[in-house]
């Protein structure tokens, strides 16, 4: 069995191009994979969260490029690396916008296409704290009227037990 046939934790992410393959096929490193994967992954699985994560990447790049571009090993061309991107999210249904980052990500050459990759997940995310928060938010889970210990407390504390106000609804 290859590891393209197995998937620890279920069966949510497969399809006939996972990710994974993507990086090795157009050679990217360490941060532009992770980058991508968060960005790529976001609608089905992590949300904003997801979002944040791939701008810290982003940023981390950024702050390293002359360093990443110094050590960078021989990659494919460009024209190659760009049908594999564009194959990528066609296979995975990501958005036109979600494509055109993974491809100045997946690409870079200059400093400018990363800063143009974080003001495209800055705008997504910022899309997102604006209200729409249907595209990856879980309904919220209403209870009114519990008694008694609780793992945590309605105002977040995870550290301690506590117990419910009987009258008050909360949102979990």
């Amino acid at each position: 069995m290859t590891a393209n046939e197995h998937q620890v934790g279920g069966d949510h992410y497969k399809t006939s191009y996972e990710h994974w393959d993507l990086v090795l096929n157009v050679a990217m490193g360490y941060l532009e994979g992770n980058a991508t994967k968060y960005l790529s992954r976001w609608r089905k699985k992590g949300g904003t969260q997801d979002l944040q994560k791939a701008l810290h990447y982003v940023n981390k790049l950024i702050e390293n490029a002359p360093t990443v571009l110094s050590q960078r090993v021989q990659r494919a061309d460009a024209v190659f690396r760009m049908a594999e991107v564009d194959r990528f999210c066609k296979i995975n249904n990501i958005p036109e916008g979600e494509t055109r980052t993974i491809q100045y990500l997946a690409l870079w050459e200059t400093r400018g296409s990363l800063e143009e990759a974080r003001r495209r997940i800055e705008r997504l995310m910022k899309e997102q704290d604006v209200g729409d928060e249907s595209i990856h938010a879980k309904p919220p889970v209403r209870f009114k009227g519990m008694t008694g210990m609780v793992p945590y407390k309605p105002d977040g504390d995870t550290a301690r037990a506590g117990t419910w106000d009987y009258e008050k609804e909360y949102d979990l």
